[in-house]
């Protein structure tokens, strides 16, 4: 998945948005997050916009000018209005098993 350009395709992406870049000696931290949107419920099908609650997800990337760097995601969990349900939002760049 990654590549020398992933970082700047993603950074183009009109769905992320960078909040912050943290740097030190040896770390460059990229902080982001994505654009709200709708999203269908997995257990009921509905659409919802309503936000239960945010997780920071820390996912270490490839490195910038010889520096460690990690993407620091600000993921925002839905619930359901029709039955309950707690749901990450989807993330077409992500990797992950439990988005």
């Amino acid at each position: 998945m990654h590549n020398h350009n992933y970082i700047t395709e993603l950074l183009k992406s009109k769905d992320i948005i960078l909040h912050q870049v943290v740097e030190s000696e040896k770390e460059v931290e990229l902080h982001i997050s994505q654009t709200q949107k709708p999203h269908k419920c997995p257990k009921c099908g509905s659409i919802t916009s309503k936000i239960h609650d945010y997780r920071v997800q820390r996912v270490k990337d490839v490195p910038i000018m010889g520096k460690r760097t990690y993407l620091v995601l600000r993921k925002r969990r839905y619930v359901c209005k029709e039955c309950g349900k707690k749901f990450f939002e989807q993330i077409s760049f992500w990797v992950s098993d439990n988005q």
